[in-house]
């Protein structure tokens, strides 16, 4: 799954999970950006709690959420290459708002992938490894999926 804000995320607020294993607490977990070595399933998960409302979180979201797009959204298409942005890369090869079918790139951020009315799962796999090709030729770069394919 694609969500959290790089300054906050439930990550911050795990106390421990559950596993085949037993309970595994947080300090034991290797942990980065959106990455963990847990290699079982999770049966449980348990948070520490802050009540109230948090003013400055909500304008960090609003603020993260200013230049993503408004149409229905799997989120990221692809995982940002080391040092660099696959939005970006998206976006040099002319593909900023390309469409097939009712999928597309959004015009917002070259790195969503849009469902414009009654997008076809074709519509958008043609439209992801499209991508992925032109990145590739024009920037030896293989883009990699953020969004699972099962």
């Amino acid at each position: 799954m694609n969500a959290g804000m790089k300054a906050d995320e439930i990550f911050n607020h795990l106390v421990k999970i559950k596993t085949s294993k037993g309970y595994i607490f947080k300090e034991e977990i290797g942990y980065g950006y959106r990455f963990s070595d847990i290699d079982d399933i999770i049966y449980e998960a348990v948070f520490e709690v802050e009540e109230g409302f948090d003013a400055e979180k909500l304008a960090l979201f609003t603020k993260m959420r200013a230049n993503q797009p408004k149409d229905p959204s799997p989120g990221s298409a692809f995982k940002n290459p080391p040092g660099d942005y696959a939005g970006r890369l998206i976006e040099a090869v002319g593909m900023k708002g390309y469409r097939i079918g009712d999928a597309a790139f959004s015009d917002v951020h070259a790195n969503f992938l849009v469902n414009l009315g009654k997008a076809t799962f074709d519509d958008a796999f043609t439209l992801l490894e499209e991508a992925r090709r032109r990145v590739f030729e024009s920037f030896g770069v293989a883009l990699e999926y953020e969004v699972q394919i099962i």
